[in-house]
């Protein structure tokens, strides 16, 4: 029943997630909304695991979905974080703001997040035919959708 309640309000969370995510934001429940968006739109039915500051890099955030059917299958979405305003020798923290940067996955678990909220005219058939790449801005930041050799992803890339 718990787990019944909590899929039932995960699937509420999508639904109130209007078109417009934020893709660089202060705010960490943004964040959550559009690592949320990846994984509601992915083929594979990821549940939520976790979420905070990377243990492996602190300049990044990272959330973490499971897939209840397969132990190894997990859906990693990266925001880089960078401080604004913070100076290391006057203890000054600053402010923290994430950015998208990336995920990894197979194609038909990122493509859906990819054609809603990237780029609305991407074909599936012409990317996975073709060039294995498609490229995109969304809110003035760079996306890319590509094979990785096995696997795919959606990275932020600069200009």
């Amino acid at each position: 029943m718990k787990k019944l309640l909590f899929i039932a309000a995960f699937v509420i969370i999508a639904q109130s997630v209007s078109a417009q995510l934020h893709f660089q934001t202060k705010n960490v429940k943004k964040v959550r909304q559009l690592a949320d968006s990846i994984a509601l739109n992915a083929k594979t039915p990821y549940v939520f695991s976790k979420e905070g500051a990377s243990k492996r890099n602190s300049n990044y955030y990272v959330v973490i979905y499971n897939n209840p059917k397969d132990d190894y299958d997990r859906l990693g979405v990266a925001f880089h974080i960078k401080y604004i305003g913070r100076n290391i020798d006057l203890g000054t923290k600053g402010t923290p703001v994430y950015t998208f940067d990336f995920v990894q996955g197979n194609f038909l678990d990122l493509f859906p997040f990819w054609k809603r909220h990237i780029n609305p005219n991407a074909d599936a058939v012409k990317i996975t035919k073709g060039t294995q790449k498609d490229k995109a801005k969304t809110q003035g930041l760079l996306y890319i959708l590509q094979s990785t050799g096995g696997t795919w992803e959606i990275r932020h890339r600069a200009e």
